[in-house]
């Protein structure tokens, strides 16, 4: 009989302490580097293979803090890591917006340019 209990209460634990691991269903993002660049703009201080590890360390560990919920009992955070690094700059013939519609349509524009020379349709 005894054997039968102890059993018994060792498949209740086994079911019940399954249900208290914590949940990993993060939102994961890929972020993919591109630099642009244009004439008589200033050098950057790093290259995309550097913003890449930005991305990867920092940008990462931010906001998965920041999109913590504390006491919530789903993970809801949000994390970033790096795609593909675009080697060479796409070089335009102008400077380009950045801020307004024109930056918007500079950003529309760009995009596919990015994307077919990263290789990703």
């Amino acid at each position: 009989m005894s054997k039968r209990v102890s059993s018994f209460i060792a498949i209740v634990i086994a079911f019940v302490s399954v249900g208290l691991s914590p949940a990993y269903a993060v939102d994961q993002r890929v972020i993919d580097v591109v630099e642009v660049t244009w004439p008589g703009a200033v050098a950057p201080a790093g290259d995309g293979a550097a913003v890449a590890k930005v991305i990867d360390k920092d940008v990462n560990a931010d906001w998965l803090k920041f999109t913590a919920m504390f006491g919530d009992t789903k993970d809801r955070g949000v994390s970033f890591k790096t795609g593909q690094v675009l080697k060479e700059p796409i070089g335009l013939v102008s400077k380009m917006a950045c801020i307004g519609f024109a930056s918007s349509d500079f950003m529309s524009s760009i995009r596919p340019e990015a994307y077919k020379r990263l290789g990703i349709s």
